[in-house]
């Protein structure tokens, strides 16, 4: 920072605020040199070093303030010559500015995202459609089929095995033999077990296959959804 007292328009002085500065910070290679902020004031500094230098400007206030004294010196450097750069003072809000409006850009996004989640979460939640599955036939025939109607909305499937075991296995076949869900269940405290569908099933034959943790097949139940 420069409170020291030091007479910023000594290049001595500004090079010995800059190097305390160094010397002091937890990754000291991160600060320009004074050589840097020399070439930067005068304009000789390739245009990658300005652009990086820049954005380190944005977020050291340290050297935001020493950049002050480098003004001030490569000023009276360079008093007779035209300048060949636009000053740091003019260049550096620019910076500024965009590195706040991305700020402001991203923390308005989130602030409508989360109000879309809060809208959602309170809205109104229809009511889950409930589908009891008796213990059913080890090899059911074709005919034995439970009739669901096609409604929008999330499901719950609710199984009552004939025999406890650890862990079951339920899985939901479609007609043309892919896997609509594969995952293990486990008895709740009324020895049932529960499948939510959170956007139900559409139109079509499904072949639901209750196992037990070893893959044997306790029961199998076909189910035709139907459009009303």
């Amino acid at each position: 920072m420069m409170h020291s007292g030091r007479s910023t328009s000594d290049p001595s002085a500004f090079r010995a605020a800059l190097r305390d500065l160094v010397e002091s910070a937890p990754e000291p290679e991160d600060h320009p040199s004074a050589d840097q902020w020399l070439a930067y004031q005068r304009g000789t500094l390739p245009a990658a070093e300005e652009e990086r230098l820049q954005e380190h400007l944005v977020r050291c206030r340290d050297c935001f303030d020493l950049a002050e004294g480098a003004a001030a010196f490569a000023a009276e450097d360079a008093a007779d010559a035209p300048p060949r750069r636009t000053s740091w003072q003019s260049r550096l809000p620019l910076a500024l500015a965009a590195s706040l409006f991305v700020g402001m850009v991203g923390l308005t996004v989130w602030n409508l995202a989360l109000q879309r989640e809060l809208t959602d979460l309170r809205a109104p939640q229809p009511n889950p459609l409930i589908f009891d599955f008796a213990a059913g036939e080890r090899l059911p025939t074709a005919d034995a089929e439970t009739v669901l109607p096609a409604t929008p909305g999330p499901w719950v499937l609710v199984f009552h095995p004939a025999s406890e075991q650890p862990v079951y296995r339920l899985t939901l076949f479609e007609a043309a033999g892919g896997v609509r869900y594969s995952g293990e269940l486990r008895l709740d405290q009324n020895l049932t077990l529960t499948l939510h569908l959170p956007e139900g099933l559409p139109p079509g034959r499904y072949r639901l296959e209750l196992a037990d943790g070893s893959g044997g097949v306790l029961e199998t139940h076909r189910v035709r959804v139907e459009a009303r």
